[in-house]
């Protein structure tokens, strides 16, 4: 029964030691993922994770260039892609140990809600509007 459990153990090492080693290629921020749009003409940043000093290639298929970029001694690394016109749909490939494929990304004007937006999920004018409309229906 001893020997049982000491081959779970070291069955357990083995297993918890190469799932991690198969992570130690490049990741990138949940940021970037299939389908996404960034904007048309401008550098835009792109970050992520890969080993501790390593060079990791970014391939942006809009303009056919490469770009590299080195990871730090934690293994950050971040780079700038310079983007053309809008249009697509696109890819963009990063690649170190391993390679992450972005498919379906489109480059265009991007847009992110400020003031109204902002107010109506704290609540300033959405309860205002609620109100009334309670109001009325009553």
């Amino acid at each position: 029964m001893k020997n049982k459990i000491e081959y779970i153990n070291i069955f357990f090492l083995l297993w918890i030691f190469f799932s991690n080693a198969q992570k130690s290629g490049v990741s990138l921020a949940p940021l970037f993922q299939d389908n996404m749009v960034i904007q048309q003409q401008s550098n835009v940043p792109i970050w992520g994770w890969a080993e501790p000093n390593s060079e990791i290639n970014i391939y942006s298929s809009w303009n056919d260039k490469t770009v590299s970029a080195k990871s730090n001694a934690s293994g950050k690394f971040t780079t700038n892609l310079e983007t053309t016109v809008a249009g697509g749909p696109f890819q963009i490939e990063i690649s170190s140990a391993n390679k992450i494929v972005l498919k379906n990304v489109m480059l265009g004007e991007v847009w992110l809600p400020a003031a109204s937006f902002s107010s109506e999920m704290m609540g300033i004018e959405g309860n205002q509007e609620s109100k009334r409309q309670i109001r009325n229906n009553e």
